[in-house]
């Protein structure tokens, strides 16, 4: 018998009383531009070439299969009263035991070959008895979020939608440092001192994002474990539970780049009790456990050594949500937040960003002063935004009305200077000595943080459904 590896088997076909030799060939599957799978089967009698064609699939084992499928069924119509045949359930064909042999080794080759593709994707999809799970996949990045990884968690989310087999979804990370430090900023300030095409399609698929987990159906569970930043606030916030652990690092430090805080911010921080919100924004403040917990950014808290038996357990009983979240939960403490809220709601009361300075200024006190060291070296055109979104009175009436705000000032921002600056301040030199323009409040005017909200162009605007392209 020949290797089950080898790509073409030859098989004695009587043609009356004399035989001649049919070659199957099917090559190993190949992938294709667009993702798609094909697998190339030929056939040839007496040496002579028949035909040839190309079986496409989904996958590299379905385009294996259906290639067998194909050639199996021209081998049982040349064969069928000279060779015993088998059954075989997955293919609903008679296949030559020997052809079956080649292919079942095969494809478990490229079974095995997918699941490496697939611990090498930036998104990792698993399922396991109900749960199904999405792990962000860039540790070394922080697992900062790309447009691929946003779009294939929306085309995983929508296909679970209807899996009336999948109870719950939960989203963690690969990697001990960080849940996400937010979205891929390098690509952002290429694409803004461009044309911003890029830049704008990355805030419109990951605001899609937001709105789905929001909007989800299924219980969905957010890992929120390390540092949990930007596009990490937002695929963890809208989610219905939220599980801060001993190593969890909450911040939305935008404003230190010259973007602002979205993914959701302007729905969400006002919510948060008193001022704290508008605190959160403009100090750029990290978070730990208990205070994510006191505030209500994050719903239970779990230590970090026990994340794989609490996972292990929502797999086994996905619809126990609840009951497992107390069970692994622990007290992480007295939130420190707690003895300074009173001074956040009396220095942070006003709607106007000179007003808080000045508060701060006149208090004197040593917590005050460090709130102006954390805001005085942020953007001032961001942190005005900022004020507005949060504290202006604006009052969305749901997240996506929020997020289609969010999108004109991602959008715009992101082509000015300060982002770039910004970014080459903090990220690339890392001399933390941005030079901004305007370069102070005074010289960011009303009519220019107004230009910064004002509708898009028709046909411009974010939505939450759909997919379209996002042009300048």
């Amino acid at each position: 018998m020949a290797s089950t590896d080898a790509l073409t088997r030859t098989y004695s076909v009587l043609d009356g009383d004399e035989g001649h030799p049919l070659e199957v060939t099917w090559g190993d599957p190949i992938e294709e531009a667009d993702g798609a799978w094909f697998c190339e089967v030929s056939f040839a009698e007496a040496g002579k070439p028949t035909w040839r064609r190309r079986v496409g699939g989904v996958d590299a084992v379905q385009a294996l299969y259906l290639g067998l499928q194909l050639a199996a069924s021209d081998l049982y119509s040349h064969t069928q009263h000279f060779c015993w045949f088998e059954r075989d359930d997955d293919l609903g064909l008679p296949v030559l035991p020997a052809v079956q042999e080649v292919v079942q080794a095969r494809a478990e080759r490229f079974r095995v070959t997918q699941r490496e593709r697939e611990l090498a994707r930036e998104v990792i999809r698993s399922f396991d008895n109900g749960l199904a799970r999405l792990t962000l996949n860039r540790p070394a990045a922080l697992n900062a979020l790309t447009t691929a990884m946003c779009r294939d968690m929306i085309e995983e989310l929508n296909v679970w939608r209807r899996d009336s087999a999948i109870k719950a979804i939960l989203i963690d990370h690969a990697g001990p440092r960080g849940f996400c430090a937010g979205g891929d900023i390098r690509m952002l300030a290429e694409s803004g001192a461009r044309d911003g095409v890029e830049a704008r399609r990355f805030f419109a698929t990951e605001y899609r994002l937001d709105a789905l987990i929001e909007a989800y159906p299924k219980p969905v569970i957010a890992i929120m474990d390390g540092v949990v930043m930007g596009g990490g606030v937002g695929i963890s916030l809208p989610a219905r539970y939220r599980i801060a652990t001993e190593r969890t690092r909450f911040a939305m430090p935008e404003t230190g780049i010259g973007l602002f805080p979205d993914v959701g911010a302007g729905w969400f921080l006002p919510k948060l009790p008193g001022r704290t919100g508008l605190w959160i924004a403009l100090t750029g403040a990290r978070l730990a456990a208990a205070d994510c917990l006191h505030l209500g950014l994050a719903t239970h808290a779990v230590e970090s050594a026990r994340l794989d038996g609490l996972k292990a357990a929502l797999a086994e009983a996905p619809d126990e949500i609840e009951r497992i979240l107390n069970e692994f939960s622990f007290d992480p403490g007295h939130p420190p937040i707690a003895y300074a809220e009173a001074d956040i709601d009396r220095l942070f009361a006003g709607d106007d960003l000179e007003a808080i300075f000045a508060a701060l200024t006149y208090d004197g006190s040593e917590w005050a002063a460090a709130q102006l060291a954390a805001m005085a070296p942020k953007s001032p055109l961001s942190a005005k935004v900022a004020v507005r979104l949060i504290a202006g009175g604006l009052t969305p009436k749901s997240l996506a009305d929020d997020l289609a705000v969010e999108y004109r000032l991602a959008s715009r921002l992101v082509m000015r200077p300060d982002f770039h600056e910004g970014v080459r301040a903090v990220i690339v030199d890392k001399d933390n000595a941005p030079v901004w323009s305007p370069a102070s409040l005074a010289e960011v005017s009303e009519a220019l943080v107004d230009e910064m909200f004002a509708p898009m162009p028709d046909g411009q605007e974010w939505a939450p459904e759909g997919e379209r392209d996002v042009r300048r």
